[in-house]
């Protein structure tokens, strides 16, 4: 498994990326499904991502090992179609996070897969800049 963090180019990435160089992240399972949730997107779902020449300069992965795999999965499955949660990640980015019980962004819904996997301790209502840096250690630029 992979966690894969964005460095968008656009305005609203832009804002997200106060905090850091990401504005986006995935878990990309074994099988090379990635699951998040996305403004793009609509919320929680699973996708293919396309590896293309810019998959390089727009991301950055850190492998990770689990013994849950399965239970991970069936667990994001339970989250399919749930909405963005877009007063989530801007309360998060100005440093008042604000929880919904019905919606996820992208580094809530990620760190609280990590955390459920063991790799990750603190809280789910983080940047995606500091969840790498919580998992990686160090900010990447």
């Amino acid at each position: 498994m992979r966690v894969l963090f964005y460095k968008g180019p656009g305005l609203v990435d832009r804002l997200i990326r106060v905090s850091g160089s990401y504005s986006h992240c995935e878990i990309e399972f074994s099988d090379g499904w990635a699951f998040s949730s996305s403004g793009r997107d609509g919320g929680v779902r699973f996708k293919k991502l396309q590896y293309t020449r810019n998959y390089v300069i727009y991301w950055d992965r850190i492998d990770i090992t689990v013994s849950n795999e399965e239970e991970l999965r069936s667990w994001a499955i339970e989250q399919l179609d749930a909405k963005y949660d877009w007063l989530g990640i801007i309360g998060t980015c100005l440093g008042c996070p604000l929880e919904s019980r019905f919606r996820w962004f992208c580094s809530e819904i990620c760190s609280t897969i990590c955390k459920a996997a063991g790799l990750y301790s603190g809280s789910t209502l983080i940047t995606p800049s500091e969840l790498y840096r919580a998992l990686h250690g160090k900010d990447h630029n």
